[in-house]
């Protein structure tokens, strides 16, 4: 079952992909008519996660695909993450209000992604680095322990997310 909901990760992923990297549509269309390159750095995300002064900090992820084979030989070969199908405790949407928030900082109630469907929401970590997130980002929350976070809805309309949450260590 963990990896039908890992191919369900990757799917999703590959959402963010498609809308968060137009560069990665011109690595597609020279596909079609000259030989790729055997790696490129194609999505990133955004890690929220406690450091080892309790405070929640963000960091720049980059993921590595490889261009390969995917199935048979009558599957075109696609970009897939070096670091393979990674695990997941399941799959699920949540929608939020326009200007949703909390005023005291909490910690993620879990190691998850948060995909931005529609909305825009920003992000405060406690060291005082704010980011927003839209359609097309990626977000990984890890901050479970620390200082925490807020989180608040900044769109004049509803937001919807998805959520997958991950096993509490990899």
């Amino acid at each position: 079952m963990n990896k039908c909901i890992g191919v369900g990760l990757c799917g999703v992923l590959a959402l963010g992909l498609l809308a968060a990297a137009p560069a990665w549509s011109g690595a597609h269309e020279k596909a079609a008519s000259e030989t790729p390159a055997k790696t490129a750095d194609l999505l990133h995300y955004t890690r929220l996660y406690t450091g080892d002064d309790n405070e929640t900090h963000f960091e720049d992820v980059t993921v590595t695909f490889a261009y390969q084979d995917y199935g048979s030989e009558d599957i075109p070969a696609v970009w897939f993450p070096l670091e393979g199908i990674r695990e997941a405790e399941g799959f699920h949407f949540i929608a939020m209000p326009a200007y949703w928030g909390g005023n005291k900082p909490y910690p993620a109630p879990r190691r998850q992604f948060i995909i931005p469907l529609s909305g825009k929401m920003v992000f405060y970590a406690s060291d005082g680095e704010e980011r927003a997130f839209e359609p097309g980002d990626v977000l990984l929350v890890e901050d479970t322990t620390g200082a925490g976070h807020l989180s608040r809805m900044v769109s004049t309309g509803m937001g919807l997310f998805a959520v997958v949450p991950l096993p509490e260590s990899e």
